[in-house]
């Protein structure tokens, strides 16, 4: 179908064998959290990030796209373009930079590239 399903879970935080935190979807059941990344083509993790002082306080806001600190993510990313995490809040941005051409894809990158 052309067009992409969205599915919301909390996260829930749990530790594997070593102690390590590990953040999953909140579901009953931790078979069923550990099998919902097969289940779905993308699964993200959203992430918000405070930096800057107390007085001038910055929010960041990451998607994980793959396993990253204990946050469980995956993307079905044949040109591999998404960073393991992306700095935005916009799911679409995602979408959107996985499915456009590779020329435009390498306008974006080069324009990225210049602002850094």
């Amino acid at each position: 179908m052309p067009m992409h399903f969205l599915v919301t879970a909390l996260a829930k935080e749990s530790q594997d064998e070593n102690g390590n935190i590990e953040h999953w979807p909140f579901l009953d059941g931790k078979a069923v959290q550990q099998a919902l990344p097969g289940i779905f083509d993308n699964v993200f993790a959203g992430v918000r990030a405070t930096s800057g002082d107390k007085d001038n306080p910055k929010v960041l806001r990451y998607v994980i796209t793959d396993d990253v600190k204990g946050w469980k993510g995956k993307v079905r990313d044949e040109k591999r373009r998404l960073l393991p995490a992306e700095q935005t809040g916009n799911l679409v941005d995602l979408f959107k930079k996985m499915g456009m051409s590779d020329a435009d894809f390498k306008k974006l990158s080069n324009a990225q590239e210049q602002e850094a």
